[in-house]
């Protein structure tokens, strides 16, 4: 049993949905019966219930809500479901280890939720497989690409000549959606100019994204930094906050900012603007101490300047803390922008990177030199905290370190100049960015670039960023869509990965 105790939530996922269970009755901590009508719909965002819209007879009253599994009944708390809004639909807990006898789940509002130890119904010959599975997993779990187990004949200078093309390629992706969102950003400032409406949002049609656009078109620098600050913030976001974190960089314009912000006291201004917009500001009868202050801060600040704000709020609800550091937080990676906004308005900051870029003849010595510019020491309220009413045990020493300078070098700042330059013509400028992308080097600690470059025995490679880059490309363009047959890595045969 002491495998099974740590069994992972994909494998009860597994039982959940299949119903391998050896009985329809079920029964509940607190013995209510209970019938599964249906399992509901698995939630592949990451963040909230694991199931939703599950139908489930409690009582004999019927439920439709959402299914939270876990390994353990702990598990509940030590994720914080019971301080997540997300949970408040759960109409069901199910878990497989009770690892404390006297612990029922609630939710946020102190709702006890009926849960369900689904060690008792599961099949004995699916008890023993995931026994198995749970004890062979370390050794045969696919790490990144699925041929990696098949004799693949590919050369070693083949696989990085093909990692390299997807390295470029990727790297080509992220110019061309910049230079389309340069058109937008372009669009929206000529209509706001010609109708004097700064509040209405336009939609771009077919003809203006096909229109020929000209270099002085972009010559205002004002939309070169809306632009920037708009990757930054996308940057700052990761993966699972990107979407929200850029959306907030469209909502929060620069103009707003410039007029409405004190120069002088910009750092606490902008937090109050940005940490309202962003919905993640509690009310002030919910915080003490520090935190009170800091929120009534915002809340005050907020009531001078919401009447100027043309934007919209956003949910606090639809951004995403579960499985992150406390240094990859939204709250840290927030207060790292807003020190990062006033070096792009007040302190030249893009004008420096293209000095950098265009003065220092030495590209590691380039690197290094931008890579300064974006790293931003912690202090603060945020030095001391990753959340609102949650201190660290340990300040922060930075609010944007090293690594993710490295990364917004690589994926924002490489990029965006290159787009700058081959609007303006400069063919030798936009030539070096690339040779700097092509041998720029970096850590990582991306577990799939790293796994994937293990996989294919070139586990050093994973450290320069057109490898680095390459290997993400192959995992989502070839992997994860398991398009072997078109993969100039995998097996000549061209089957289809199983």
């Amino acid at each position: 049993m002491s495998n099974l105790i740590k069994i992972k939530e994909k494998f009860l996922y597994h039982i959940w949905e299949n119903k391998k269970f050896t009985t329809n009755k079920f029964f509940g901590l607190k013995g209510e019966e209970i019938e599964i009508i249906d399992v509901g719909v698995r939630n592949e965002s990451g963040d909230g219930p694991d199931y939703h819209n599950a139908r489930i007879t409690i009582a004999g009253i019927k439920y439709v809500g959402d299914v939270e599994i876990d390994t353990c009944i702990s598990d509940w708390a030590t994720h914080e479901h019971n301080k997540n809004d997300k949970y408040n639909r759960v109409i069901l807990h199910v878990f497989f280890n009770r690892d404390l006898k006297d612990f029922y789940p609630r939710t946020k509002s102190g709702r006890v939720i009926p849960a369900l130890n689904l060690c008792s119904y599961i099949e004995d010959d699916l008890r023993k497989a995931i026994r198995e599975a749970v004890s062979l997993e370390k050794d045969h779990r696919l790490k990144g690409i699925p041929c990696q187990y098949k004799e693949l004949q590919t050369t070693v200078d083949k696989k990085l000549t093909f990692l390299r093309e997807l390295g470029i390629r990727r790297f080509e992706k992220k110019c061309s959606r910049i230079l389309q969102r340069l058109k937008e950003i372009y669009f929206e400032d000529l209509l706001k100019n010609q109708l004097k409406e700064p509040s209405v949002r336009y939609n771009p049609n077919e003809d203006f994204y096909n229109r020929e656009f000209k270099a002085s078109d972009f010559k205002k620098a004002s939309l070169w930094e809306q632009l920037f600050y708009e990757l930054l913030f996308e940057a700052l976001g990761y993966s699972k906050n990107k979407d929200i974190s850029r959306k907030l960089a469209e909502e929060v314009e620069l103009d707003f900012l410039k007029k409405f912000i004190n120069k002088q006291n910009f750092i606490q201004e902008a937090e109050c603007v940005f940490f309202y917009v962003s919905g993640l500001t509690p009310k002030p009868n919910e915080c003490l101490g520090e935190t009170l202050g800091y929120v009534k801060n915002i809340h005050n600040f907020w009531q001078r300047v919401k009447d100027n704000f043309k934007g919209s709020l956003l949910e606090g609800s639809k951004w995403h803390f579960f499985q992150l550091r406390p240094q990859n937080f939204p709250t840290i990676r927030l207060a790292g922008g807003v020190r990062l906004l006033y070096e792009l308005l007040y302190n030249n900051l893009l004008g420096k990177i293209f000095s950098a870029f265009e003065k220092i003849e030495n590209s590691p010595q380039m690197v290094k030199t931008c890579k300064s510019l974006l790293i931003v020491n912690a202090d603060g309220f945020w030095k001391y905290y990753y959340h609102f009413n949650k201190k660290n045990d340990v300040p922060f020493k930075t609010f944007i370190g090293v690594a993710r300078a490295e990364e917004i070098v690589v994926n924002v700042l490489l990029p965006f100049i290159r787009v700058f330059y081959d609007i303006f013509g400069k063919k030798k400028e936009s030539t070096r960015v690339m040779n700097v992308y092509k041998t720029m080097m970096q850590t990582t600690d991306n577990q799939i670039a790293i796994d994937i470059a293990n996989a294919l025995q070139l586990p050093t490679i994973v450290h320069q960023s057109v490898f680095y880059q390459g290997l993400i490309e192959l995992f989502r363009e070839y992997c994860s869509k398991k398009k072997c047959s078109v993969c100039e890595i995998s097996s000549p045969v061209g089957e289809e990965c199983s």
